[in-house]
């Protein structure tokens, strides 16, 4: 396909032009990593509180993925819908989202800086949002071919500026470029170009074709006097749940212990076991199957799932958890393999 059929319509191919926001997701990164350098002013930051404000739904579960990631944390942290009372010189107020006329956003950025907090946006980069912004509101850029939503931006948006609070310039932009270089890594993997068979985002849409879907972890049991470990697969799991329904696609997270209970009241409900079903008055009845995948493990013995798990597992947690989102976030661009 030459540039100009793809810019012109003239060999429109749905998949790639969904797949587009998807390739973007390591250069998203690495533009965080990039800006890192303007981020010096947090560097020791006595905040008192640090407040989240997402601007829609995957934004929201971006947030909530990040503080579970790397909790505990130094500050007491919130994701809310509006800007707390009590929000004052000593806290942080971060907008983050895809909406670019989130007037309510706006107006919580404005008030946040008049009460002489720290504000920052992780926004469209473009739209009223980013413009009526306060001047001193610390504004990631996005990479200049980009366009749309991005996870990615939202994760590495929150954790540059977490990490810039505590930790030296340099040493968060090479965090960053090592998230950059796994989502690449990962992206490789997920070109539209590969089939199912070498391309786990490819067989990911497969398996869940027609079906309902229920993204879960598997949670991590450890001696209650140990502090709380981090649980990649349930943090990826309701993220990605997040993205798929956004994007169209079934997708609703459940707590693993729900997920039997579900399976089975499912298989109590099918229509061989319905004594009104009439084949003849009632015609043919299609059931939906439904389908579980399984985050952060390379196994699953659960009926009709589906493990998803990185394909090194000598990575960090949060290497990990950027490869297996820009998985589930590519699962969404891909068509149905055809049969032969």
């Amino acid at each position: 396909m030459t540039d100009d059929g793809y810019f012109s319509g003239a060999s429109y191919d749905p998949e790639t032009v969904r797949f587009f926001d998807v390739a973007h997701e390591g250069a998203q990164i690495r533009t965080i990593a990039a800006h890192t350098q303007h981020l010096g002013t947090l560097r020791g930051a006595e905040f008192r509180s640090i407040v989240i404000l997402p601007t829609d739904q995957v934004a929201r579960a971006a947030a909530e993925m990040v503080i579970e990631l790397i909790s505990p944390l130094p500050w007491p942290m919130s994701v809310t819908d509006k800007l707390p009372h009590f929000v004052g010189p000593l806290d942080l107020v971060i907008v983050v989202g895809e909406r670019a006329d989130a007037d309510w956003a706006s107006l919580a950025l404005i008030s946040a800086a008049r009460r002489g907090a720290t504000t920052a946006l992780i926004g469209p980069g473009r739209g009223p949002l980013n413009e009526d912004a306060p001047a001193d509101t610390i504004n990631f850029p996005i990479p200049p071919t980009a366009d749309g939503a991005s996870p990615s931006r939202y994760i590495t948006g929150l954790l540059a500026l977490l990490w810039s609070i505590t930790d030296d310039g340099v040493m968060v932009a090479d965090r960053l470029h090592e998230l950059a270089d796994a989502a690449d890594a990962e992206l490789e993997q997920l070109s539209p170009e590969r089939d199912a068979t070498v391309n786990p985002g490819c067989a990911l849409r497969d398996f869940t074709a027609d079906a309902r879907v229920i993204h879960t972890g598997s949670r991590i049991d450890q001696p209650a006097d140990l502090p709380a470990s981090i649980n990649v697969g349930l943090a990826v799991a309701r993220c990605a749940a997040s993205i798929w329904s956004t994007r169209g696609l079934s997708g609703e997270f459940l707590e693993p212990e729900q997920v039997p209970v579900v399976l089975e009241r499912s298989q109590e409900s099918s229509a061989s076991d319905d004594i009104f079903y009439d084949p003849f008055l009632d015609g043919e009845k299609s059931l939906v199957s439904l389908k579980v995948i399984v985050w952060g493990q390379a196994q699953s013995q659960l009926p009709n799932s589906l493990a998803m798990a990185c394909t090194d597992t000598d990575t960090s947690d949060l290497v990990c958890a950027v490869q297996l989102l820009t998985r589930a976030f590519a699962a969404t661009a891909y068509d149905v393999s055809k049969e032969d």
